[in-house]
């Protein structure tokens, strides 16, 4: 049984950096526009969180948060799908980056000691 747990636990990290590494994909080959900070506050749990307003390339403006410390009036770079300005990210730099290549690593690691129980090493 806890051979199944570990490898399910590896596989739900690995599926999740999947997903997360689908999106960040997709903000960095759609649409780009650049943002501009317009908040930074403190994060419920620490660090901080920014908002970044920007333009669609209709004109529209929008918003979004994202973990990023940045600082009020800082240009940033933001991407997303075409037609679908609501799923914005912030593009370049480790941050986007940060949680499909940690979850990569944390689930590969589960996944090898599942293998190893299943083998008996």
């Amino acid at each position: 049984m806890r051979r199944v747990a570990v490898g399910g636990v590896g596989a739900a990290v690995r599926a999740a950096a999947g997903w997360q590494a689908a999106r960040q994909w997709q903000a960095t080959t759609g649409r780009r526009a650049t943002g501009l900070v317009s908040r930074v506050k403190a994060a419920p749990r620490g660090g901080t969180s920014s908002t970044v307003r920007f333009m669609d390339e209709s004109g529209v403006p929008h918003q979004l948060e994202s973990p990023f410390r940045g600082s009020v009036g800082q240009e940033v770079q933001v991407g997303y799908p075409a037609g679908r300005p609501q799923r914005a990210r912030m593009i370049g730099g480790f941050s986007p980056w940060g949680f499909p290549i940690m979850a990569t690593v944390v689930g590969g690691a589960f996944l090898a000691v599942a293998a190893a129980l299943l083998t008996g090493r």
